[in-house]
């Protein structure tokens, strides 16, 4: 017989920020909701986690069941839990972020829950279901940041070999002029899961970049600085 708790729980749901790089800017993944609360409203793709299912898979499987997108890495990067933020009831969300490589064409489709699937500008967005306008504009911070320290950016051009003004051109779409050229080649070469090929740069390894660990960054970042490499 299951545990029954004295006190209220919340709902737990997962929220799916998906970016591929347009052609003018970058542009974010979004679903026509087709059912009350926010019904014909935009939001994140998203929704309820299984009592058994891991948090990832639960991303993972509201994305393919409301987008038809699947086979695509994700990482964890927040959490929503403001009250009131759902009218249904207490909820709190894991919010989970990836990217789409830039040679993949992806032409989502509604399903499940969603009317309707499509990308969005992130310079032009419709107004959002929920909290999720508030939340998006955090987490784009978050994503901003680790494009650039974490090097998340490169996401979008794997596997295919690419060169640094690829990278300068995806900066600017998503972050901005921040690192000159000459920046982006000392913290390149350095990197050791890229090679180089005269101005082109290949992969060495198939894992994400999600999954370097934050003691990577550090040392990595640690010994750029400490050496003046950068």
């Amino acid at each position: 017989m299951p545990y029954t708790y004295a006190y209220p729980r919340p709902m737990v749901t997962v929220d799916v920020i998906l970016i591929q790089a347009g052609e003018a800017d970058a542009e974010v993944l979004l679903i026509q909701r087709k059912h009350p609360p926010f019904q014909n409203r935009w939001a994140l793709p998203g929704g309820y986690v299984d009592i058994e299912e891991p948090l990832e898979a639960a991303a993972h499987r509201e994305l393919a069941e409301e987008t038809g997108v699947a086979n695509l890495p994700l990482v964890q990067t927040g959490v929503a839990g403001e009250p009131g933020r759902d009218p249904r009831g207490r909820t709190i969300s894991v919010i989970f972020t990836g990217f789409v490589p830039r040679h993949q064409k992806i032409s989502p489709a509604g399903g499940d829950d969603a009317r309707q699937a499509r990308w969005f500008a992130l310079k032009h967005l419709p107004p959002l279901a929920f909290d999720h306008q508030q939340l998006l504009h955090q987490q784009l911070t978050t994503i901003r940041f680790c494009a650039l320290y974490k090097l998340w950016l490169l996401e979008f051009l794997r596997p295919q070999p690419f060169t640094i003004k690829d990278v300068q051109q995806l900066q600017s779409l998503l972050i901005g002029d921040v690192w000159s050229p000459a920046v982006w080649e000392a913290v390149l070469m350095h990197l050791p899961f890229l090679t180089r090929d005269g101005n082109t740069f290949l992969w060495k390894d198939t894992a994400p970049l999600f999954s370097c660990s934050d003691v990577f960054w550090m040392e990595f970042w640690g010994k750029r600085l400490s050496q003046n490499l950068i």
